[in-house]
């Protein structure tokens, strides 16, 4: 606004990557964008989100079973590699811990 003597903090979901927008953008799929804050955080490993406007870090979902999601992403980076259990929430492919059926008659 023209003659503005401050600025007005960043809105929670959405990001204010210069001084002086007029229009605050969309947090994007992958990060989360609590109020005022700037550089916007991604979503941390073993987790993620594909939606914008997430405002917190409880917008970034746990990686489905079998899956595994590295940080930032917008969807589970891939399956979890043969011999390994994803419970849910991993971020690696070969979590520690492993499964082996000749250990079960």
């Amino acid at each position: 606004m023209k003659g503005q003597t401050s600025c007005n903090a960043c809105i929670a979901g959405f990001n204010c990557p210069i001084a002086g927008l007029e229009l605050p953008v969309p947090c994007v799929e992958g990060y989360y964008c609590p109020a005022g804050t700037h550089p916007i955080p991604k979503c941390p490993a073993g987790t993620y989100n594909s939606l914008k406007y997430a405002k917190a870090v409880t917008d970034c979902y746990p990686c489905p079973p079998g899956k595994y999601c590295e940080i930032g992403s917008t969807a589970f980076t891939g399956y979890c590699d043969a011999g390994y259990v994803c419970t849910g929430g991993s971020a690696v492919k070969t979590p520690t811990g492993t499964f082996d059926k000749t250990d079960y008659s």
